[in-house]
């Protein structure tokens, strides 16, 4: 059976929050390289993400070519060049 356990105790951090909206153009471009892609996407707001998270929404519709929608970026900031982000649907 699985088992989940905290690694440590939960520090203070900042979380910021974005919509984003994927289009029909986009998915190419997301499917060849998901993690450039979002980077990129990402540059002009936050200049140094060290990890990015996508949603099993997202990544099955990548595959199987299902419909895009709207989705919600959480930016969590830890500390000085301490950076995710996290992308999940958008609940409806």
């Amino acid at each position: 059976m699985a088992n989940i356990y905290r690694k440590s105790e939960p520090e203070t951090r900042e979380v910021e929050v974005f919509g984003l909206d994927l289009h029909e153009e986009d998915r190419e471009a997301l499917r060849a390289d998901p993690d450039k892609f979002i980077r990129e996407l990402l540059e002009p707001e936050i200049q140094k993400v060290n990890a990015v998270s996508l949603d099993v929404e997202l990544t099955n519709s990548l595959t199987n070519g299902g419909p895009f929608a709207s989705y919600i970026v959480h930016h969590t900031v830890s500390g000085e060049f301490a950076s995710d982000v996290e992308i999940t649907r958008r609940e409806e």
